[in-house]
Order: C-alpha cells, then structure tokens, then sequence
C-alpha cells in the first residue's frame, strides 16, 4: 500500500505535485536548520526519519491486515456481512489517517469486488446443487456507476448488469433465477443499487443479441433520448466476474455506440449536462432545501458530485478518452489538450473535495439516500465551505467548455 497511491508516473500533474513537495520540504528543512545549534541539525533530521520510518511501518502493517481480511472473505463460509463491516472498518479508518480519496476508493473498490464475486460463486453452487445446472452459456456480470469507475465507497452504490450467450428454449430462465437470488444475497450484505440498476430486472438482463437490438432500436426510436442517457451511464462499464469473451463484446459494443454518436446523438446529453445546476445561488451562497425532510440542508451529490462525473463524462467521450474513473478521465481529457493544466488542477482537488466530505458523512452514519448525500452547511468548517464553493466555480469552468464544445458542432 503506497502512501502515494493514486500517484502515476510520468503524467504532469503527478511530477509537478512532488516536485512542489520536495521543494516544499527542502525549503522547511533549510528554514529550520538556519538557526539550530551545532548537532541539532542532526537531531532534526533523524526525527523526520523517525516519523517517515512510523509511516512505513503503518503502510506495510495496514496492507498486511488488509490482504489478510480479503483472504479470510475467501475462506469464509458464513458471515460475510461481519467481513464486509470488518472491512470497511479498515478503509474508514485508513482515510481518517491518510485522508486520500483515491486510496479509499482503491480499498473499498477491492473488497467490494470480491464480496460479489463471492456471491456469485456461491449462486452459482446453489443452482447446481438444487437441481437447475450449470449456466446453459456462457455469461458476465458487469459492474457501472462508482463501482465500473473503480470509485467504491463506504456504503456504495451497486449498479451492475448481466449478458449472457445465446442459449437453448428456456435457458434465459436460468439467468433470471441466478440474477434474483444474486441479487437478494447482495442486498442482504447492503449491497444495493439505490437507482435499480440490477440483473433482477429485465431490462438490465439479456443476451448479448439482446442488448444489441435492445440499444440500436432505442437509439433509432421515439425514446431516443432515454436510450442515450442509457448508454452514456453504461460507459462506465467495467468486466467483474464470468465470461471474458462475452464481456469484452459487450463493451465493445457500448465504445462502438459511443463513439458513433459522439458526434451527433450525444450532443443532447452534453447539453444537458452543461446546464446541470450546481449548489450555489446567485449571491454565491449554498443552495439548500427549502422545505421537506432535508430543509436546510445541501444536496451534495445533486449539485457537486454529480455534474462533475456527468461533465468530465461526456468530455471523455467526446474527445476518445478510454478510462473510466473520474480522476482518470480529467488527466486523460488534459493530456488531449482539451483542459488548461490549472482548471485540470481545480477539477481533481474539486473531486477530492466533494468526495471527501461524502465520505466523512459516511463514516458519521449518513450514509447515501436515493435521492443525494445531504450536508448541514453549520455543521461545516470555514474551510470546507470554502473548498466546496470553490470546487463549485470549477465545475461552472468546465461546463461552459463543454457547452462550447458541443454547441461548435
């Protein structure tokens, strides 16, 4: 577990951050060794080794017990749900010292994926011992959303569908019992989809000749603009467990799609979400709710979160940017010179920014609702309200690009 771990080599904003530590260190350093005594410049820097070595010792004892968790989730035979709680126990508190975003992301998104592959071994054992078989053909189950981002989080948000291969007279039936009691088992972890997009339900179920009738007619039919909206979450599409044939047709077409309607279809959805509203008011106050259960409060995910994802979204799309995750996506659509590096830079502490404070109402117990992560600007610091506002104006920044991009068309 590295203390950097969203840290790449070779892209800009990576170099010119360390470079900006070091210098910063360096600078520290020589600031307080000007005017310690003969030997005390020793004693200074064998503390700092001290402390670099303490945090040594805690990254390799941390990815020790982490890797040890996952192997008991494994081996378990029952009580998954304690394992699940044990480790995000473990992530909470690993963010409470780090407080890195990415890092959370990297840990939740590790044990979550293999809870539901667990889960689906386990489904798949059932169903043979209690007489329906092996799967008829071959099938995947796909993940989208934060989890298809590689974006996990505390409580989560479990956005996943299914493609299965052509089967004979009656097989499809088999998926639909596997998809229901897979589904069920991973409710009863608090894995849950909070917009329903699950196999359990038809429409996030079928064959791959399925889905590609299902996606093309709605592309060409009167409910054209639901069908892009469908394919423009499904670009968040990530392979998790089955068939590696059967899924990479199944993203493959999802990129196809995408990539021929950049130019065209996708101008809709880009327009939408550069009017997305973002949570401050004309005289650059929060937007809260004015009335109902969250009177008061500030809608995190509705007027932050989302219209950040949504944004950098369909500007990776538009300018052919391959990765799926939100950090990724901002540096990718950077390194296509389509973002300045400073707004780049403003987009990234913005994400790191909002994320954070969702993760921190986790942790509380304020877990996601269906309809956003609410926040009490009084329970917030001087300086978190002022990070989220400036996060904000850059979301505004990167809306107007994406306004302009798509209206050049």
């Amino acid at each position: 577990m590295a203390i950097f771990l969203g840290a790449r080599g070779g892209d800009i904003l990576t170099w010119r951050n360390v470079s900006e530590l070091a210098s910063s260190l360096k600078g520290r350093m020589a600031e307080r060794m000007s005017y310690l005594l003969a030997g005390e410049d020793m004693e200074l820097m064998e503390g700092w080794k001290e402390r670099l070595d303490e945090e040594i010792a805690f990254e390799k004892e941390f990815a020790a017990d982490f890797a040890k968790a996952l192997d008991d989730l494994e081996r378990a035979s029952d009580g998954l749900m304690q394992l699940r709680e044990r480790l995000n126990r473990m992530a909470a508190g690993y963010f409470e010292r780090r407080r890195s975003v990415v890092a959370l992301h990297a840990l939740c998104t590790a044990f979550q994926d293999r809870l539901i592959c667990r889960v689906l071994r386990t489904t798949e054992e059932w169903m043979e011992q209690n007489g329906f078989g092996n799967p008829p053909a071959p099938y995947c189950w796909l993940v989208s959303g934060s989890l298809g981002r590689l974006e996990g989080s505390l409580s989560g948000n479990f956005d996943s569908l299914m493609v299965f291969g052509e089967t004979e007279s009656g097989g499809a039936s088999y998926f639909e019992d596997f998809s229901r009691r897979a589904a069920a088992a991973l409710e009863s972890l608090g894995m849950k989809s909070r917009t329903d997009i699950i196999p359990a339900h038809p429409s996030w179920r079928g064959s791959m000749a399925d889905w590609r009738l299902r996606l093309n007619e709605g592309l060409s039919g009167e409910r054209r603009n639901e069908a892009i909206a469908c394919l423009v979450t499904l670009a968040d599409l990530r392979h998790l467990y089955g068939d590696e044939g059967t899924a990479a047709e199944m993203t493959n077409l999802v990129r196809g799609l995408l990539d021929y309607h950049r130019h065209g279809a996708l101008r809709d959805i880009s327009k939408s979400a550069s009017e997305m509203p973002i949570g401050l008011d004309f005289f650059g106050r929060l937007r809260v709710d004015k009335s109902g259960n969250h009177r008061g409060e500030f809608n995190l995910e509705q007027f932050a979160l989302t219209p950040l994802i949504m944004n950098i979204c369909v500007m990776a799309i538009r300018h052919e940017v391959a990765a799926t995750g939100t950090v990724d996506r901002i540096k990718g659509v950077l390194e296509r010179g389509r973002l300045g590096v400073e707004l780049a830079e403003r987009l990234l502490m913005a994400y790191h920014d909002f994320a954070s404070l969702k993760v921190f109402q986790e942790i509380r117990g304020g877990a996601a609702e269906a309809e956003g992560v609410f926040l009490n600007p009084d329970d917030m610091s001087e300086a978190e309200e002022r990070n989220l506002k400036n996060g904000m104006e850059a979301v505004v920044n990167l809306q107007r690009i994406v306004y302009q991009t798509f209206a050049e068309q």
